[in-house]
């Protein structure tokens, strides 16, 4: 999972959580690739994807096996990439790049990526964290390029709960870390400037338990050509 180079307590509980076999789901999620069948008409042949906060890599492997995208994936976690690595050396599938990474500055030029996509990495940071991670993702997005974010909303179940930063912010070391919940403002300030062209908000819920377990904003936007 991504974050800022001083957040050493959540990139510790994220290397713990991959070496012992947490968070390797072995099929992508379908909000990612569903975004990308529909964006290039399940066609990715010549054209380039990045995603942010990348893990094993699940998503990226089926990118490339199935619509044929050049893959790229960086991720704040050194043990995620090396098992991302190891899962397409075992597939014999090709990559363009799995790297450990900072994803408030991304070693990529600008405008080099048809489409760039996250799933829950920026919510595991600090707000202005996630501005900058949002604000490299568009750098380096072509013109007329397209994106898709999926961020832990306010009716989230662990919402208030850990330390609280301020800001909608929280540290909590039982659950990921550090962590920002978006509010229907947060996400209208993040993407400024972008055509939010699908904007949707995914809640799973406990029915016997009365109580909501997961609520997320997935939002997809194209970069202004």
């Amino acid at each position: 999972m991504t974050g800022p180079v001083t957040d050493a307590p959540s990139r510790a509980i994220w290397d713990a959580l991959y070496a012992e076999g947490n968070h390797a789901p072995i099929a992508p999620y379908t909000d990612i690739i569903a975004f990308l069948a529909r964006s290039f008409a399940r066609d990715g042949q010549g054209r380039k994807v990045l995603e942010i906060g990348c893990g094993t890599a699940q998503n990226l492997l089926f990118a490339n096996w199935s619509m044929g995208f050049e893959v790229y994936g960086v991720d704040y976690s050194e043990t995620a990439i090396t098992q991302a690595r190891a899962q397409f050396r075992g597939k014999g599938l090709s990559y363009g790049a799995l790297e450990v990474a900072d994803a408030t500055r991304l070693d990529f030029p600008d405008s080099h990526f048809d489409a760039v996509v996250e799933r829950g990495a920026a919510q595991h940071n600090r707000l202005a964290v996630a501005r900058a991670i949002l604000a490299e993702m568009r750098r380096v997005l072509k013109p007329g390029g397209v994106l898709c974010c999926s961020l832990a909303a306010e009716g989230h179940f662990l919402f208030g709960q850990g330390t609280h930063l301020g800001e909608g912010d929280f540290f909590n070391g039982e659950h990921d870390g550090t962590r920002h919940f978006f509010s229907r403002r947060d996400v209208l300030d993040l993407f400024a400037g972008m055509e939010i062209t699908r904007w949707m908000l995914h809640s799973r819920q406990d029915v016997p338990g009365n109580r909501m377990v997961e609520q997320y904003h997935v939002v997809e936007a194209r970069k202004p050509a």
